[in-house]
C-alpha cells in the first residue's frame, strides 16, 4: 500500500516560498503589513471626527468677520471692462479716483459726463457698487440701463439675460427704456441687496453684499 503524497495541494503557491527581498514567506510579510485591527468604538469615533470636520468646513458661522464676496478690488477694473466688451457698450473705466466724503471712502469713475460709478471696498473686496445718472435724456437713460445691467452681470457672473430682464421688470423698467413706473424700491436677489432711488436729475442704482 502506497503512502499518500504530502505535497502542497495548490501547486501554484508553495507552502513556504521565500521572499528573496525580505527573507521571509509571503504569509509572514502579509502579517507584518496588515493594519492594526480596530474596535467598533474606534470607527465610531473616527466617523464623528470626520463629520465634525465637514461641518466646520461647510458651516460659515464663526466668530470671525467675513465678507461674502469673491470680487477682489484689484481685479475689478479689468472685470468691469471685460463685461463692457461683452455688452458692446462704451462704459469703460479709465481710472478710479479715491474719494472721502461724509466719513466714507470710495472709488469713483466717470463713465461719461452724465454717469458716475462709485465703488465701495471692504477688506480689499468689493462691498457695494453705485451708478449715479445726472440727467434723464434718452441717451443717458439708455447708457444708465446698460450700466445697471453691467452691475448685475458683474455681481452674478452666471445670470441669464432673461433673469436680468425680470429684475428690470421688478424695478419698474418698461420696454424702450420707459421709466415712468420706476419708484424708490429695494429688494434682495441671490443674497445681494439692490436699491433704486429717483433723484432730482436722474437715478441712483445700488448693488451690494450684506455688510458683516
Amino acid at each position: 500500500m502506497s503512502t499518500p503524497s504530502k505535497e502542497n495541494p495548490n501547486p501554484v503557491m508553495p507552502d513556504e516560498q521565500v521572499d528573496e527581498h525580505h527573507g521571509s514567506s509571503p504569509n509572514q510579510v502579509q502579517n507584518q503589513d496588515a493594519p492594526e485591527q480596530k474596535l467598533p468604538e474606534d470607527y465610531a469615533a473616527e466617523d464623528r471626527l470626520q463629520t465634525q470636520e465637514i461641518q466646520e468646513t461647510e458651516d460659515p458661522k464663526s466668530g470671525a468677520e467675513t465678507v461674502s464676496t469673491e470680487l477682489p478690488f484689484q481685479d475689478f477694473k479689468a472685470r468691469w471692462n471685460a463685461v463692457t466688451d461683452e455688452q458692446m457698450s462704451n462704459l469703460y473705466i479709465k481710472d478710479l479716483e479715491e474719494v472721502s466724503s461724509n466719513g466714507e471712502t470710495f472709488y469713483r469713475s466717470n463713465l461719461s459726463n452724465q454717469l458716475e460709478l462709485r465703488v465701495f471696498v471692504h477688506q480689499d473686496h468689493i462691498q457695494q457698487l453705485e451708478l449715479i445718472s445726472k440727467d434723464n435724456t434718452k441717451v443717458t437713460v439708455a447708457a444708465m440701463l446698460t450700466g445697471w445691467s453691467q452691475i448685475i452681470t458683474l455681481l452674478h457672473p452666471n445670470i441669464e439675460i432673461y433673469d436680468v430682464d425680470e429684475l428690470f421688470n421688478k424695478m419698474g423698467v418698461e420696454p424702450n427704456g420707459n421709466l415712468t413706473k420706476v419708484k424708490q424700491t429695494s429688494f434682495t436677489y441671490n443674497d445681494l441687496h439692490y436699491e433704486v432711488t429717483p433723484t432730482e436729475n436722474g437715478y441712483s442704482f445700488i448693488g451690494r453684499y450684506d455688510k458683516p
